[in-house]
């Protein structure tokens, strides 16, 4: 992060905006695009210059947004705008087609994070007119603000070219903006009204925009099986083809097996209603133009879920990749925008990015991370297990947001989720709209329509992982905040019992380790009443560090763990593997008992 760059909290209505836009399938919502054309010669090369003076003067015209270092949005301005002001000569097109290239223009949305947030083109059009489009987004602009820029703009050519008076200096966006932000800390009703308005969008009607409004919405909410849908697109295309044929929402659609981890696969029977529900639950800020490389298997639920039905309903262009020795040619040859990983693959990339920041310490981090990744990733979703929050951090240096979410096949899987523009860290992510969740015994349970059936032809476990009136249990230990944000500290089935009757939560030790590139697997359990860490080391590791007795390294971050843990949590014994531990199917290690 740039030292020279002052960084500004969001006001209350750009939070709100934040807050609202993860519950509408199109990112693109916050656009505001118009255009303001003449009938008379323009000189174009006198219009770019006037359109550059406009950027120096209007302080909203260079604004940035970012994350800092706790992973809050925040906003700042750029000294001075040099980007390309793009000419587009329309005369020889039908008008209906060049409104149509504009419109089309506008439905673009903003990268949003650390880049310009709006669009200027100058435009020649069909009917002689002459003049400019302007394209921008919500958080920085009003309809007030953009009467004022085009007047600005018009103001100074005039003054260019035939010696008008040039205009008076404008307000300054930066000291408006400290007075309103001094002005929310002071104002008592902040949390009031905080609260009301999550009140108004998470549980009451939408406010419908036009007459078609309502009847469009409860149409998607039919179609997609999901009565919880809060927003429509409705583009005035119809998407739909010849072939139609009835679904029962609440049949089967398909069954897919939990790993196994901590016991027999199990079939999970999951129906129509609950996959459309969870594909479509909320915006994963992602649109139309977006590219995905999908290198998980597309038989697992976070794959099948998130990476594939809910990129479809967004409109993503999905690549697979073929092979994972592949993974580095075909990220050059798709550069893709987004990926859905696992923390094991994030590890490695992370480790790999790390060893080229060594060698080229002279290098930017985003230009060694474009090297990797292409020039286009900007999101890696995490999911399927724990993921270091350091993590987090060091992808934020290359300037890729690592976003995790959690979830379990029995419910489709997505149960909670961060987005860029709404996380906490350390948190598996906020409730997914349409999920609820309760604690029983330290247990997190959770209802929705995204819950399986059961399990295929097994009623006995069906039992015991629904209760009588509906909650699934997740077998997971931990609490939802009072934001609603879902935090893991651990597995029930793991948890280990002493002999004095403590519990300790193995995942809650073999957090410590994580991010420790020494440990390419590792586990903790109890036997004989003492607790164990079992490792396979890294040979990459040992070698590039040049250790000679691993079993001393690890001996001693182990003491050095130990010396901020309770008595009754610390390790006692160590043992090194000579291979890597049994797995299941997708991939994780089979538990101990």
């Amino acid at each position: 992060m740039s030292s020279e760059r002052k960084l500004y909290p969001l006001t209350a209505s750009q939070k709100m905006h934040y807050f609202t836009i993860q519950y509408c399938p199109m990112k693109q919502v916050l656009n505001i695009a118009t255009s303001l054309t003449i009938e008379a010669d323009i000189d174009f090369g006198v219009l770019k210059q006037s359109i550059y003076e406009v950027y120096d003067r209007y302080e909203s015209m260079r604004l940035r947004f970012c994350w800092d270092e706790n992973g809050e949005v925040m906003q700042y301005v750029v000294p001075h705008e040099e980007r390309d002001i793009p000419y587009f000569e329309f005369s020889h097109w039908k008008f209906e087609d060049a409104e149509n290239e504009m419109k089309k223009w506008s439905r673009v949305p903003f990268e949003r994070f650390d880049s310009p947030m709006n669009k200027v083109v100058m435009i020649s059009m069909p009917d002689g007119y002459k003049g400019i489009y302007l394209l921008v987004d919500h958080m920085t602009m009003d309809a007030q603000s953009i009467v004022l820029f085009f007047k600005d703009v018009i103001t100074i050519y005039c003054h260019k070219m035939y010696g008008y008076d040039y205009p008076k200096p404008l307000a300054s966006y930066i000291e408006q903006l400290e007075k309103d932000l001094k002005y929310e800390a002071n104002s008592k009703a902040l949390n009031r009204d905080r609260a009301y308005w999550k009140e108004v969008i998470e549980s009451s009607e939408p406010i419908y925009t036009d007459i078609q409004g309502q009847p469009r919405l409860q149409q998607q909410r039919e179609e997609s099986g999901n009565p919880n849908l809060r927003a429509a697109v409705n583009d005035g295309v119809s998407n739909e083809g010849e072939f139609h044929t009835d679904i029962d929402p609440e049949k089967m659609c398909s069954i897919l097996f939990t790993s196994g981890t901590t016991g027999k696969s199990k079939g999970v029977m999951l129906s129509h209603k609950s996959l459309a529900d969870n594909a479509t639950c909320m915006d994963m800020g992602e649109s139309e133009g977006t590219v995905s490389l999908t290198v998980l298997p597309i038989h697992h639920a976070y794959c099948f879920t998130c990476d594939i039905l809910a990129c479809m309903c967004m409109g993503v262009t999905i690549c697979f990749n073929d092979s994972i020795m592949r993974i580095v040619k075909n990220l050059q040859l798709f550069r893709p925008h987004i990926m859905l990983l696992v923390p094991l693959i994030i590890e490695t990339l992370n480790f790999k990015l790390n060893e080229l920041c060594r060698q080229y310490p002279d290098v930017p981090k985003r230009a060694l991370a474009v090297q990797v990744f292409g020039e286009n990733l900007h999101t890696i979703y995490s999911g399927g297990a724990y993921l270091n929050p350091q993590l987090i951090k060091q992808f934020k240096e290359y300037g890729i947001a690592l976003v995790q979410g959690y979830g379990m096949t029995e419910f489709s899987p997505r149960i909670s989720a961060n987005i860029k523009t709404y996380s906490k860290l350390g948190s598996v992510g906020h409730l997914v709209p349409g999920c609820e969740a309760k604690i029983e015994d330290g247990e997190i349970l959770v209802k929705g329509n995204s819950r399986m059936i059961g399990y295929y032809k097994d009623e006995a476990e069906t039992n015991k992982a629904i209760t009588p009136d509906g909650w699934l249990r997740t077998g997971d230990l931990g609490y939802v905040d009072e934001d609603g944000f879902v935090f893991i500290t651990g597995r029930k089935k793991n948890l280990i019992i002493l002999a004095n009757g403590e519990n300790v939560s193995p995942e809650e030790l073999e957090n410590k380790f994580s991010g420790w590139l020494l440990a390419k697997e590792l586990m903790v359990y109890a036997e004989n009443g003492v607790i164990v860490f079992e490792m396979y080391p890294n040979a990459d590791v040992v070698a590039a560090m040049q250790i000679s007795d691993v079993e001393a390294v690890v001996k001693a971050k182990v003491a050095q763990i130990n010396e901020d843990l309770p008595l009754y949590k610390r390790i006692i014994k160590v043992i090194i593997r000579d291979e890597e531990f049994k797995k299941t199917a997708s991939g994780k290690i089979k538990r101990k008992y």
